[in-house]
Parts: C-alpha cells; structure tokens; sequence
C-alpha cells in the first residue's frame, strides 16, 4: 500500500512563486466579470404599476379642465384607485376636498333657487276645479286648451274647441267653436270671465261671465245670442270638490230664451284619478205661432272618470243619459262624451298684469231642437 506523497512546506511555496502569471490574471478576469454581472443586475429596479409620473399626472389633470365640481371628484377618485401610490396623493386630495365644497355650494344654490320659483303667496295660488263635462262653462279663470265631444243616441253630435286666457289671476278671456245638433254648421263664441272671489283658504269661487254667440244651421238659419252667467265653485280639500254655474241664453233674432244650469261634484281619491258626476239641465218657454206657450225641458246627466297622468293634461270619459224632458229632445236613449285640456304654463299672480289661475273654461248654449207637437214642425231654441 503506498503512502500519499507529502511535499514539504518549502517546497510549495517555491511552486507558487514560478506559477504562470497569466493563469492568475485569468482567475481575476472570471472573478471581475462575475462581479459586473450583478452590478448590472442590481441597477435595473422592477417598475411599479401602482406609482404615477409627473407626466402623467399632468396629462390627466389636463384633460379634466372644464368638468363640473362632480365630475372631477369622480374622475379624480378613479385616479387614486389606479395610483393608489401616487406621488401627487396629497395634492389630489386637497383637490378633490375642495371641489367637494364647491359642489355641495352648487347644489345649494340650485335648491334654493328651485324652492324660491316654487314659491307662491297664499293669494296666488291655484284653485284646481276640474273641467266640466258636458259642455258647459266653467267657473274659474285659467289657461287652457280644450277640445270636447259630446254624442247622444241616435242622433246628436255636439262637440266644442275652446281657448281660454287670462291676464290677471282671476280674469280672462275665451273664444270657442261649437257644433250641437243632427245638421251642419256651428257657432262661435266669444267672452270673458271675473272671479269676484277666488280664495285658496277657504275653496271658495264665485265668478260671473259673459259672451256673444253668432252662428249658422241649415235648420235654423243665422242666429246671433247673448248670456250672462254666474258661477259658483267650492274645494275644501284636495278629495272633494263641486261646481255650478247659472245662465241666462237670450237669442236676440227670433226672440227667446233659455236657463242653462250645470252642476258638477268630483271625487279623488288620488292625484290621477277621479270619479265624477254632473248634470246639465236647459229650461225654455216658447210661444208658437198658433197657442199659448209652452215649457220646454232636456235634462241629462253624466258619470266618468277623469285623469291626470302628468300635470298639465287632463282627461275626461264618461256616460250621459236623458234623465227628464219635456218636448224638446236633443238624444232619445244615452251617449258618451270625451274631453281633453291642457293646462299651459305662465300663469299669472294677483296683482300683475299678467294673471291667471284655475281650470277650464267651456261654453253652453244649445240650439237644440224643440219637439213642440205631432205633425208640426219643430222650432229651434
């Protein structure tokens, strides 16, 4: 067994001293390029995606020039969600605390503002009467738009479009086109309305009008009418109202008159829909050629219901049906009527010159015809 081979101190170290040079150099070369590897590695630090950029901070900033204090908080808040390490942290919250501010300022001003136009003085308040049914006037003074129809088995057709403006509060003026008969032709009508009393407190309205009727039926010739009539309204509380009006036709060709009385009582259990009854009566003594004078009298009633589905727009649907007559017949059995108004915008106040406030307005004076006696022919009112 050999023994391992045992150089003696000296001896190594005179190796080491003839060693090549070169073989060194090329131990620290490995060593230096080893060392620069890491250098290298060490300097480039991994980006990270939750840190901004003076450049991009800017670049955004740029873009939300000219949005309103909301919009920028919004925009602002997403930021921080991307950069939650954002760079510029303190400054964006004391950007979006101060538009915080400004928006709160903003939306107070506009309520303010809101609640300032939705203001209205006791006096100036409406009186919200419905609009009568079948085709009568109405008591009250208000601007509108309104078309009604009217039909009766098995023959009358009536119908009414009517515009009713008001200068002050509690007057106005109206003008409507009607038709009422078997026959062609219609009438115009023209007048005005006073509210003598229009109290919001106490629901109360009385009001007197007048107007002129001029019109033409292939029946009865061109014929030319004036009526007075008063009005009477009361609406305790938003369910219950009732109305009335009076009038007096006097046609002034062919002498005679009639008494046209209306009244109407309306339920609401809600603010869009009611339930309503009214009853419209025409009264008439007529002397014929050949007799003493008679009364004449059509008296109907009608039930619907009337909606409201926004504001301004009001709708009416019922059925009529002759309940008492006597000689004069405008439909033998029943009928229905429709009405539609729109109520328009810029009413005006008591006390301006400008004024107005209430529901619609209608126009009664039928010239109906009258079934005076067999085998003679039928006068017209």
């Amino acid at each position: 067994m050999s023994r391992p081979l045992r150089l003696p101190l000296p001896v190594l170290a005179t190796a080491l001293l003839f060693l090549p040079a070169s073989a060194l150099a090329q131990d620290e070369d490995l060593d230096l390029e080893f060392e620069d590897d890491e250098a290298e590695e060490g300097d480039a630090p991994e980006e990270d995606d939750e840190v901004d950029t003076e450049e991009i901070y800017k670049e955004y900033k740029d873009e939300l020039r000219g949005e309103g204090p909301s919009e920028e908080i919004d925009a602002w808040n997403r930021y921080l969600d991307v950069y939650t390490k954002s760079l510029y942290r303190l400054e964006i919250e004391k950007r979006i605390k101060a538009l915080e501010e400004a928006a709160y300022q903003e939306t107070l001003e506009e309520r303010l503002a809101e609640e300032e136009l939705s203001k209205v003085d006791a006096k100036d308040e409406e009186l919200r009467f419905f609009a009568p049914t079948l085709l009568s006037l109405s008591p009250n003074t208000r601007r509108h738009i309104e078309v009604g129809v009217l039909w009766g088995f098995s023959d009358r057709f009536n119908y009414e479009a009517t515009f009713e403006w008001n200068f002050h509060r509690q007057v106005s003026a109206w003008a409507s086109f009607r038709h009422a008969g078997q026959d062609l032709g219609g009438s115009l009508q023209i007048g005005g309305k006073g509210a003598f009393i229009k109290d919001t407190r106490t629901g109360l309205l009385m009001s007197g009008m007048f107007h002129v009727e001029a019109g033409a039926t292939p029946k009865s010739g061109f014929f030319f009418a004036i009526q007075p009539t008063y009005g009477f309204g009361f609406k305790p509380n938003d369910v219950f109202q009732i109305q009335t009006t009076l009038g007096f036709r006097v046609r002034v060709n062919n002498l005679h008159h009639q008494v046209l009385w209306n009244i109407q009582a309306a339920i609401s259990p809600n603010k869009i829909v009611s339930v309503y009854f009214e009853s419209l009566q025409k009264h008439s003594f007529y002397s014929p050629p050949t007799g003493d004078a008679q009364y004449f009298g059509f008296h109907q009633a009608g039930v619907g219901v009337k909606i409201r589905p926004i504001d301004p727009i009001e709708v009416s649907v019922g059925a009529n049906i002759p309940y008492a007559l006597r000689l004069w017949r405008d439909y033998r059995y029943a009928g229905i009527h429709v009405n539609f108004s729109v109520y328009l915008p810029g009413q005006p106040k008591a006390g301006s010159g400008d004024a107005g406030d209430s529901p619609f307005s209608r126009r009664s004076s039928d010239d109906g015809e009258l079934d005076y006696a067999p085998r003679q022919s039928a006068p017209t009112l």
